[in-house]
């Protein structure tokens, strides 16, 4: 079959695909109401009730007029009447009654200031006895002062299982808080409470004020009359008011399907049918449909490609053969053969991995400043200030972490395990791995795009996460092709733990957020003026936007980082890999990602129970996912323990024990080191950080902080268990133990949220199920795989009293800084300095008292003066700190009497290593 052919045959497919997919899917869509309900709209035509009044024109026509305007004898063309805080004469209040008296005549009622000073409209209507209520601005005392009482919406026991299309089709835990609002008072009995008011303050507490009252007037046998307590006019459409409420997502259905219930329950379509809803409908569907048949078509055409032009490379590698290096003399052999044991970076050893944490620390710490200026302060202040749409990035990403994982398989853990088994003596094999991680990414792409954004653009608007349909479809489709951190893995297998550092530092703190910057506000923009999406949606696409362009840029400069290598970029992309070796990788990465998967769905469930449980659920997991941003610092130890993974594979393969022990031990001792200062740094300064930065809005991210710093503490012992596991070949152990933890989490975060109804206690089942994990592991290493010397002063004590002399100093600091000389007031100035005293100095006090509290013998000494002495850019930064130690180990009475016993044996194995180990290509 010709290649023209193919593409003909596939196209055909994937047109066949599209025509049944819509026969199937489309046919039972839902069908619009075929009867135009007329509305009379009294208030502004640019306000939000108006607007999303005027949305869906085949159903619903709508008449703006002033009340001045409009003759109130004869409503007999009107089918609904809005009233959005204009007031009426008694003359007009009489004939409005009489007509809503009629069946088949629906009236809503939008409180505002005019009608809560002024309320005989419903005391007319028979809703209350107060002719003047109240309301909750008078807690606030100026204008920029958060509302003490904010109203979250609750669905009221009676009305939880009712049909009426806005109770069934909307999840009202994702309602965002309404910051003004009316307290009504003395309702008359046949009101009903529809969605009640529950008061965020120091506590949730649940009030019996309405935000939704409804009741039946006249001869009507259904609800006809609706008061809105919220405040939706132009003069509260901004981020300090009610914009929060008018921009979700659900808030245009809400007021239209009101809007039809208040004439009939039947006819009026679910969320997901309506033409109104920011869901994918048919002719979106259609074209994802399109997009994926072109995606799948290109990605096989490739593939094909690869594999018929996989030989022509072959040439540039330093042969496996044994014949042939026999063949070299023995003085060409070293230099034409083995690699040169003057570059510190190619001699086995644990000082590469310390080295380019090193490097990574001091460069994560000059780019955190900025980062966390723009992710607490530039971000939630200006560019993306709706805590919901933050949420539902959150949620997108959480949702999708264990879909992901198990599409990869693990095949980004065989890069490092399989290329580390083979580098050393064969290099033309390890680049097989890599290899199919490429193309793994590339062809389940395809699969993933096809489920998730086509299949789920139809199967989303029908769910619970009908509201976030777009946001899933799109985060799908910019996950395609999934390869740009094949570079990152490659380095890290490589053991150039300088260059895997460097683009995770890249990565994590700038490329993505720089991108996010310029996306946000362009998508904002954008979608600000459009009435279905609005502005929080457009900045939510922006944030995975920008996420996406983030992950293309990191793949060009890790590209460029690695041809600065000077190895070959051809057989990253080629296709010579084997069927033994892909089976190979696929039963190890399967059995990594069998336990592995749990973590993402533990995320998942979280994210379902928090919708379930928490009021507010969108705002408070934005709140989360800030005070979590902050907190994950700690986790750039993740990267240390990663960057393990090649050389306890090198020890474990070539049976070199005391390597093996030596190299574990120090990834317990580093972990601890750097996980105790930065956990007591964050500890100290976290919250006050978030409060001077984001401001009082964001005061419950700032809570949040002393247990996610606890639940940071305990991270280091779980990492370096993956990998030691891994590194062993026992995958299945890791998986075990993920399992375990994952059940015991899942379990913890139902029992406790359903008990507390706060975030504390899904981070409470972190820190317990953690606990529990953390023993397992160590218990399944040191009888399943080896036993290393804890070492207990130099690993744990030396570390943790350090960390507890830099808190102590930290917590003085603090007052100081905000109580003493900003009297009291938190903001960005006094944040910033808190962070650059907390990262940029106290490293240095804290290495200090390691040192003195003898933290190092000399052997370790002697190899972070290695180690610092081969980091490049921030070298001066990294040999203060080696500086630091010496200093408090020159003082310390203590120093050199916990030695690391096995040192020099590990020393004398890494050396022999380096004796074997191969040039990946020919000079």
């Amino acid at each position: 079959m010709t290649q023209k052919t193919k593409l003909v045959s596939y196209s055909l497919i994937c047109l066949l695909i599209i025509s049944f997919g819509g026969s199937i899917f489309f046919s039972n869509a839902a069908a619009q109401s075929s009867t135009l309900t007329e509305v009379l709209y009294l208030g502004d035509p640019t306000e939000n009730v108006a607007q999303a009044l005027m949305i869906d024109s085949d159903t619903m026509h709508v008449t703006v007029q002033d009340p001045s305007n409009i003759d109130f004898s004869d409503l007999s063309s009107f089918n609904v009447v809005v009233i959005n805080d204009a007031l009426l004469s008694s003359t007009e209040q009489a004939n409005l009654v009489n007509w809503g008296a009629d069946s088949n005549h629906g009236i809503m009622v939008i409180m505002g200031p005019n009608l809560t000073a002024n309320s005989t409209l419903l005391v007319s209507l028979d809703i209350t006895t107060s002719t003047a209520l109240t309301n909750n601005s008078g807690y606030i005392t100026t204008p920029d002062e958060l509302n003490e009482k904010k109203g979250l919406s609750l669905v009221t026991d009676e009305y939880k299982d009712s049909e009426l299309p806005f109770i069934s089709s909307i999840v009202w835990n994702t309602a965002p808080e309404t910051f003004y609002f009316t307290l009504f008072s003395d309702l008359s009995s046949d009101v009903d409470t529809i969605i009640q008011m529950q008061w965020t303050d120091a506590n949730v507490t649940t009030t019996n004020y309405p935000l939704l009252a409804g009741k039946s007037l006249g001869s009507n046998n259904h609800l006809n009359i609706y008061v809105f307590s919220g405040w939706f006019q132009n003069a509260f459409d901004d981020v300090t008011s009610n914009q929060h409420f008018m921009i979700w997502l659900y808030f245009n259905y809400y007021i239209y399907s009101v809007a039809q219930s208040s004439i009939s329950y039947t006819n009026i379509p679910q969320y997901g049918d309506w033409i109104g809803s920011p869901v994918p409908h048919f002719q979106a569907q259609l074209i994802l449909g399109i997009v994926v048949c072109v995606i799948g078509i290109g990605s096989v055409v490739a593939y094909s490609y690869a594999r018929k032009h996989k030989k022509g490379h072959r040439e540039i590698f330093v042969s496996d053969e044994e014949k042939i290096i026999e063949e070299i003399p023995e003085e060409e052999l070293k230099k034409e053969i083995y690699v040169d044991k003057e570059n510190k970076w190619e001699v086995i050893g644990m000082h590469r991995q310390i080295a380019g944490f090193f490097k990574l620390f001091f460069v994560m710490i000059i780019l955190l400043i900025p980062q966390l200026v723009v992710t607490s302060f530039i971000m939630p202040v200006y560019l993306n200030p709706y805590p919901q749409a933050s949420g539902w990035y959150s949620y997108t990403l959480h949702f999708f972490e264990a879909i992901w994982l198990v599409f990869d398989m693990g095949f980004n853990f065989a890069i490092t395990k399989f290329f580390a088994q083979h580098r050393l003596e064969r290099p033309e094999k390890a680049y097989h791995y890599v290899q199919l991680f490429m193309w793994w990414e590339i062809l389940s792409g395809v699969a993933q795009i096809f489920f998730i954004a086509f299949l789920g653009s139809i199967i989303f608007p029908h769910t619970n996460f009908s509201y976030l349909s777009w946001m899933f479809v799109v985060h799908s489709l910019i996950q395609f092709p999934g390869f740009f951190l094949v570079f990152q893995y490659f380095f890290q297998a490589y053991q150039r733990t300088d260059f895997s550092m460097i683009s995770f530092a890249l990565q994590a703190f700038v490329l993505r957020l720089a991108l996010q910057v310029a996306t946000v506000p362009i998508f904002k923009t954008i979608f600000a003026n459009n009435v279905i999406y609005g502005p929080a949606f457009g900045a939510g696409i922006g944030m995975l936007v920008g996420l996406l362009l983030g992950d293309w840029v990191l793949f060009g400069i890790t590209m460029g980082m690695y041809k600065s290598l000077k190895l070959p970029l051809l057989p990253i992309f080629t296709a010579d890999f084997n069927k033994s070796e892909f089976v190979e990788t696929l039963k190890f990465g399967g059995k990594m990602v069998l336990g592995q998967m749990w973590v993402p769905l533990g995320w998942l469930l979280q994210v379902f129970l928090v919708g379930i449980y928490l009021p507010n659920s969108s705002a408070e997991q934005g709140y989360f996912e800030l005070a979590y941003t902050v907190s994950t610092i700690p986790q750039a130890i993740a990267l240390l323990m990663s960057s393990m993974l090649g050389g306890l594979t090198e020890a474990h393969e070539y049976k070199k024990e005391n390597l093996y022990g030596y190299t574990s031990f120090s990834g317990t001792k580093w972990g601890s080191l750097w996980t105790f200062y930065l956990v007591s740094t964050f500890l100290a300064i976290g919250g006050p950080f978030i409060l001077g930065a984001s401001g009082p809005n964001w005061a419950r991210a700032a809570e949040l902080i002393p247990l996610l710093m606890l639940f940071q503490a305990l991270g280091p012992t779980s990492w370096q268990a993956d990998y030691e596991f891994a590194a062993a070949n026992k995958p299945i152990y890791a998986g075990i133990a993920w399992i375990v933890e994952q059940f015991i989490r899942a379990v913890l975060t139902f029992v406790l949220l359903a008990q507390m109804h706060t975030m504390e206690a899904v981070i409470i089942a972190y820190i317990i199920s953690l606990s529990i994990k953390n023993v397992l592991v160590m218990i399944l290493i040191r009888t399943k795989i080896h036993k290393w010397d804890w070492n207990v002063w130099q690993a744990y004590l030396a570390p943790l009293i350090s960390a507890a002399v830099n808190y102590l100093i930290l917590r003085g600091i603090v007052i100081l800084v905000v109580d003493v000389m900003f009297g009291g007031d938190y903001n960005i100035i006094n944040a910033v300095i808190l962070f650059v005293i907390g990262m940029f100095g106290m490293e240095y006090v804290y290495a200090f008292f390691d040192g003195l509290f003898g933290g190092f013998c000399n052997n370790t000494l002697d190899e972070l003066d290695v180690a610092t002495n081969m980091v490049t850019g921030v070298k001066g930064l990294a040999r203060a700190y080696y500086s630091m130690v010496k200093f408090g180990a020159k003082l310390s009475p203590i120093h050199n009497r916990f030695k690391v016993k096995v040192y020099e044996a590990a020393f004398k194995e890494a050396q022999e290593l380096t004796d074997i180990k191969k040039k990946v290509v020919k000079n």
